[in-house]
Formats: C-alpha cells, sequence, structure tokens
C-alpha cells in the first residue's frame, strides 16, 4: 500500500488499495472534495493570532465549508492538531460548537495529568514536568518566555491562550480531590441564568458540596437553554445531585427561574430550597474576593474531568474573555461558602433548617 504521487508537483498521493489523500491550503479551493477523514495542522497563522477578523475567517471556513466536505457526515471523523494561539482561536472555536475530545500538552506540566496511551496504558505527566526535556529544557523555555512576553508564551507553550489583560485568576490555587468526599455539611447548585437562549451568553449550574471546612466542584454544566429547558434541568439536577437548595444569581432570567421553582416545591420545603443572590460589586471584585478562600486551599475541583476544561479557560481568560458565567456561578458559590456559611455554620439553628441559614440582607 506504499503511497506514490501522481506527479512530482502534486498533493495527491493514491495507494495501491484506491485510497488517497489530498492537501490544500486553509481557505483554499476545495468544491467538490469529499472526504472520510479531515486533518486540520495549523489551520491559524501565529502572525494572525491577536486578529479577531482573521481568527473569525478561518472559524468560518472551518465551520461553513470544510466541515460540509464529509462524504458522509454521521461518520467523518476530524482532527486538529495545533498549538493554542489566541482565545478564540480554531481550537476554542470548535470545542464551543460542539463535543470534541482534547488532548492538551503544556511544556511544562501546571498540576498533576495523567495521558492515556495505547493498549490502556497511562502515563503521569506530574506537576512542574517537562514535556520534553531533552528538545525544550527549563533555560530554553526560560528564554522564550522573557523573549516572547507572557501571553504568547501562556498560549503556544502552556496552551492557555490569556486575552489582553487577562489572567486574574491564577487557577494553579485550586486544590484538586480525586474522590468526591462521602460525609458534607450541604450541597447545593450555584445557577447563573442568561438574559435569553440567544444572548450570547451561557446558563449555568454547578454543583458544590462543603464540608470539613472546604468546598467541592463536583460538577459543572452550561448551556444556550431555552428556559424551559433551564427550568428543567435545575429541577432535575437538584433530585440527581441530592443538593439542600438552589443559589440563584437574582436577576434576568434568574428572576424568573427562582419564581418558577418557588412554585414548583411546596411551601414547607421552598423556604430553605430556593435562596436567590443579588450582588452589589462587580463581577471583577465578587472573584478577587472568590480568591481568598482559593488562596487558602479551601476550594477543590476535580483531578481528571473534561467537563472542567472551558471552566479553566474562562478562569484564565478573566476578566476580558468572551464568556464569564461560569466565573459569576463560582464566585457565587464561594461568597456563600466564605461569608453565610462560614458565619453560621456553627449555629444549632443551622442544622435545623434543612441545613441552611442565610443572614438578613443576603
Amino acid at each position: 500500500m506504499a503511497p506514490a504521487a501522481e506527479k512530482d508537483t502534486a498533493l495527491v498521493f493514491r495507494t495501491s488499495l484506491g485510497g488517497q489523500r489530498k492537501a490544500f491550503s486553509v481557505e483554499g479551493h476545495i468544491t467538490g472534495q469529499g472526504a472520510d477523514i479531515i486533518i486540520l495542522d495549523d489551520p491559524l497563522d501565529a502572525s494572525d493570532a491577536l486578529s479577531e477578523p482573521a481568527c473569525e475567517k478561518v472559524n468560518n471556513w472551518i465551520a461553513n465549508v470544510l466541515m460540509g466536505r464529509f462524504n458522509n457526515g454521521a461518520t467523518g471523523i476530524m482532527v486538529l492538531v495545533m498549538q493554542r494561539l489566541a482565545i478564540n482561536d480554531p481550537a476554542a472555536f470548535l470545542r464551543e460548537i460542539e463535543p470534541w475530545s482534547l488532548l492538551s500538552l503544556p511544556a511544562v506540566a501546571e498540576e498533576d495529568m495523567k495521558v492515556r496511551l495505547a493498549a490502556g496504558k497511562m502515563h503521569v505527566f506530574a506537576k512542574g514536568a517537562l514535556l520534553h526535556p531533552q528538545l525544550l529544557d527549563q533555560a530554553f523555555l526560560n528564554q522564550r518566555r522573557r523573549a516572547m512576553g507572557e501571553a504568547a508564551y501562556s498560549a503556544q507553550y502552556q496552551q492557555r491562550p490569556l486575552p489582553p489583560g487577562g489572567g486574574a485568576v491564577d487557577v494553579s490555587l485550586f486544590k484538586r480531590f480525586a474522590t468526591l468526599p462521602t460525609s458534607y455539611d450541604t450541597r447545593f447548585l450555584s445557577i447563573d441564568a442568561a438574559s435569553g437562549s440567544d444572548s450570547g451568553s451561557y446558563s449555568v449550574i454547578q454543583f458544590w458540596q462543603i464540608g470539613d471546612g472546604r468546598i467541592y466542584l463536583a460538577d459543572s454544566q452550561r448551556g444556550r437553554w431555552p428556559f424551559p429547558e433551564l427550568r428543567k434541568r435545575a429541577i432535575d439536577a437538584k433530585t440527581a445531585f441530592k443538593v439542600d437548595f438552589f443559589l440563584i444569581e437574582f436577576a434576568s432570567n434568574g428572576q424568573a427561574l427562582a419564581q418558577e421553582l418557588w412554585e414548583y416545591y411546596p411551601r414547607e420545603e421552598r423556604v430553605a430550597a430556593v435562596q436567590t443572590f443579588k450582588p452589589s460589586q462587580s463581577k471583577a471584585t465578587r472573584m478577587d474576593l472568590a480568591m481568598v478562600p482559593i488562596a487558602a486551599g479551601k476550594v477543590f475541583i476535580p483531578q481528571q474531568d473534561p467537563l472542567l476544561q472551558p471552566l479553566l479557560s474562562e478562569l484564565g481568560a478573566f476578566p476580558n474573555g468572551a464568556n464569564d458565567d461560569q466565573v459569576d456561578a463560582l464566585s457565587q458559590a464561594l461568597w456563600f461558602f466564605w461569608h453565610p456559611y462560614k458565619n453560621n455554620r456553627h449555629n444549632p439553628e443551622y442544622r435545623k433548617r434543612s441545613r441552611v441559614i442565610f443572614p438578613r440582607g443576603y
């Protein structure tokens, strides 16, 4: 099955079994072409990384042209191989529009990682370890960091792009857990409801558990859901995770959601089950305050969870990222943990009222 070029200058290779590989430039003319497997190799030039129009142009070409070239859209496979360049590069864009399997390997591990290999094997990439010390040793990486600047280095070598002015949240300060503790004081859902399914923002439902003076993010989901679906997801999550209450930002659709849930649950349950939060401070200030328990080592996120990647990317880009809905839900949850819960956890009445008590003005 040795491949052979049709002619020296051609970018078409055929195999003896009738297969073929064709190569095209990004945004090239591919009308009439078809494929079972599409491999995208560095579709965005590094010189265009900071150009929003350039990123958008490539992303639109992938979504509107290239993805229409599969012989069978249901079984076609697309593989993207690239270094991260910007918060809205093709890697970020494609994961926004549909679920993708992600393998992200930083030059220096920022946390303990388990990388799945062939034949069921696993490689442990320990925090602080170099990805390829023979090729990219620490001295070289330090030199590149100084030469490129923090933003470019973070994107191209650590696969964690930052927007201009981003990076206000140090994601390395989060603690990690492998298994959620079975003992706990209270569980709740922190909900940030988008202003509408077509607003461009997300609705977010996060499942949090508090125990032993620590708080754990056990699950996080987001979507641009119509209001009836948001309501259903909130009710289903309360049942599935056996939480004590909802904590809902009382603004826009959050106000409507709180009202719907208030009407849904019986009188004896809803007083404790439906709690609202009306922030009086800016998003940035709320996240600054949330960094206090994070820096104190009280906030835990899963050790390995593909659902966390959108959250970590959003945190890393804050406050100038494209979205901040997950950040809002997180800072809201940590406000409760560091204030109402912390101030009342030793109050005997706390456990009598479904383990939830909110001070006046909450």
